[in-house]
């Protein structure tokens, strides 16, 4: 009888193990489906738009609610705005299509699905909107990137211009290891987006500092950012390990 024990044991033990899996699955289940609600805050907009404000649900199956609360900073309350349903969420439009720019915004926002609240902001943590005057909203849509991050090898470095019409753009960056700043004319490639190509032997790793000159159709000069520069890193490639070609009775060989 006392052989047997272990075998029962074990199997107690298994079932154990199988329950605590399950448990942990369900509180798994649980605490996501406690996150099903996603929202991406707006940071600012130009001034004489209204403000959109979307929620997107997990679960689009289950009816929900939401309510957008919004002030100005010199306003004590809050106002209310129910939202309106669409196929993957809820979605409010603001009205702030009068309000200058300058002036800020706080929002926050509460949805109800079934038995379940969720919380986007909170009244002592608001989301802060700013509202830009139309060519200062335009031009921090200006956005870089590059395409390739690796020293030696081809870097192409990418520029959008967003609704700013530009004429002309160019870029005055640094490269490590090299002094002095280097002026270079960006190429038009499409309505928003121009290009410029550096040539791998200039490609040297480590951080560059960059700014762009813009030159709008509207006779503006614009620099961004309007003082110092921002920057990318361009990274050091990985060794590459030299192939030994000698015979395998070979390898053991010391050198003559």
């Amino acid at each position: 009888m006392h052989r047997n024990m272990p075998i029962v044991t074990m199997h107690r033990m298994q079932q154990l193990h199988y329950s605590a899996v399950v448990l942990t699955l369900s509180l798994l289940i649980i605490i996501t489906s406690g996150c099903a609600t996603t929202h991406k805050p707006v940071r600012s907009i130009k001034a004489g738009q209204i403000l959109p404000v979307y929620v997107q649900l997990g679960d689009t199956k289950t009816p929900a609610t939401g309510q957008v609360h919004y002030r100005q900073p010199a306003e004590a309350q809050f106002n209310a705005m129910q939202m309106n349903a669409r196929s993957d969420g809820l979605y409010a439009l603001l009205p702030t299509a009068s309000l200058p720019a300058g002036i800020d915004l706080l929002y926050y926002i509460d949805v109800q699905q079934g038995e379940k609240s969720f919380a986007h902001g909170a009244p002592d943590k608001p989301y802060v909107v700013h509202v830009l005057d139309p060519l200062q909203w335009a031009t921090e849509q200006v956005k870089l990137s590059i395409e390739g991050d690796l020293a030696f090898a081809p870097l192409i470095i990418h520029v959008t211009t967003g609704e700013l019409d530009v004429d002309t753009i160019t870029l005055l960056y640094t490269i490590p290891g090299v002094v002095g700043e280097i002026s270079a004319p960006m190429q038009r490639v499409g309505d928003s987006h121009w290009i410029l190509k550096v040539p791998p032997p200039s490609v040297h790793p480590g951080p560059w500092s960059y700014a762009m000159v813009l030159n709008t159709t509207a006779g503006q000069t614009l620099r961004i950012p309007g003082a110092g520069s921002r920057q990318f890193v361009i990274k050091q490639p990985k060794a590459i390990k030299s192939r030994d070609t000698r015979a395998p009775g070979d390898r053991h060989q010391k050198p003559d």
